[in-house]
């Protein structure tokens, strides 16, 4: 099999060696390591990344993310609880109304209407 393209944004990568990390003043304050590795994007992505960096630290981000990390939870919880995703019998495929017969009851997964 080929190799996928590489279809990432164009970015400069560098590396800058461990002579010359070792006698920095500030390395401490730039890595935990011997050597720096540099990835700088283009300034509409870098800019783009930093601000999405601090809608994150956001509250009403938070809540999304909760939200969704709540929902991930639950059909986490679903599949290994049911084995939803195995089929009971070897050599055959999942049975039809497996997916369905195992799913919570509806009352389980309605959402609260906010007040």
């Amino acid at each position: 099999m080929g190799q996928q393209p590489d279809t990432r944004s164009p970015a400069d990568r560098g590396h800058l060696p461990e002579w010359d990390c070792r006698t920095c003043k500030v390395r401490t304050s730039c890595t935990s390591g011997f050597t720096r590795r540099l990835t700088l994007h283009p300034r509409d992505e870098h800019e783009l990344l930093q601000h999405q960096s601090t809608e994150q630290e956001t509250d009403a981000w938070k809540r999304r993310s909760n939200k969704r990390a709540g929902v991930e939870g639950t059909i986490s919880q679903a599949v290994r609880t049911t084995g939803i995703r195995r089929s009971r019998y070897r050599g055959q495929a999942k049975p039809g109304l497996s997916p369905t017969s195992s799913a919570p009851p509806p009352s389980t997964c309605t959402a609260s209407k906010p007040t």
